[in-house]
């Protein structure tokens, strides 16, 4: 299997991550989309994980996000195998849910997105960009539910959705599928990767320089870092020793994502860091991995 797109951590759910350790997910609604992103994050990765060690010639595309008649559609999974393609939208979904009428109910009868309706719409709106790459592929979806500790009372008798009973099976019968991976393949891998678009950041909670809480967060477990013991930075939960340079370009790089239009400086780095390292250790780590811009009071640094 050849990773043609890999999986990566979106920008939307690096950016709740960190202001999730930076105290600013306050209220529940916040959180609970933040959770949901990590378990989606994960039920992908589970599904990689699998679907990564079959014995089986395939070129596999993660996180796809495209725009046609103006309408976003984002893809969890594609793989593209001799004459197929295959759609996968991923759930990661755990405990009891009941379906009722065309509804998706969890256990507390709350009504959750019909996870179908969303394959059926992705596949509809993806079908729409196919024609103007290839035609001679067949093509299939599937909803695929990844959480053994996921069950659905009354499931509908519905071939697209793969169950986490069934998931042994369905691959079993994805590696006993005959391909041979070529130039043609090849393209149209490459062809979808670069019709991606960036995926829209929506429903990220506001958020200041001012109120977010300061310092370098252990890689480990979480906490913040501040004892500096010679050139290492050493956690006091975990003992996680790190190399100052590395924690503090780690820090500036989570700065970037979350302020992309402010400037990097010696003074809002070191405030930013907050560890016992002084000002001139700052200006150290930032003259050796940037480039400095200007003079004086306007000094701001910018990549090499």
């Amino acid at each position: 299997m050849d990773i043609v797109k890999p999986l990566v951590v979106s920008e939307k759910l690096s950016i709740l991550r960190s202001l999730y350790k930076r105290s600013v997910l306050t209220q529940q609604d916040q959180l609970y989309y933040y959770q949901n992103l990590e378990k989606g994050f994960e039920g992908e990765r589970r599904f990689d994980q699998l679907i990564r060690k079959l014995p089986m010639d395939g070129l596999l595309l993660s996180d796809l996000n495209y725009e046609t008649n103006h309408s976003n559609v984002q893809i969890d999974k594609i793989l593209i195998t001799q004459d197929t393609i295959d759609l996968f939208e991923i759930k990661n979904l755990e405990g009891d849910y009941y379906y009722e009428e065309e509804r998706w109910l969890s256990s507390t009868k709350t009504e959750i997105t019909n996870p179908l309706h969303q394959l059926r719409r992705g596949e509809s709106l993806f079908k729409r960009i196919i024609p103007h790459i290839d035609t001679s592929f067949r093509f299939n979806a599937h909803l695929i539910f990844v959480n053994p500790e996921f069950h659905l009372y009354h499931s509908p008798h519905e071939p697209q959705i793969i169950y986490p009973t069934q998931l042994n099976r369905y691959l079993n019968t994805l590696q006993m599928r005959h391909s041979k991976i070529n130039n043609k393949q090849r393209k149209l891998a490459n062809r979808l990767r670069s019709l991606c678009i960036k995926a829209p950041l929506k429903n990220v909670p506001e958020y200041s320089y001012e109120k977010l809480k300061k310092g370098i967060i252990c890689p480990v477990c979480d906490s913040f870092l501040h004892s500096l013991v010679g050139r290492k930075l050493e956690c006091s939960h975990c003992e996680h020793k790190e190399d100052v340079t590395s924690a503090v370009m780690r820090n500036v790089e989570e700065f970037k994502l979350l302020f992309p239009n402010l400037k990097i400086t010696t003074g809002v780095i070191h405030e930013w860091c907050n560890i016992d390292a002084s000002r001139k250790t700052i200006l150290r780590i930032l003259s050796k991995h940037y480039n400095r811009v200007g003079n004086s009071n306007g000094t701001y640094y910018v990549h090499h």
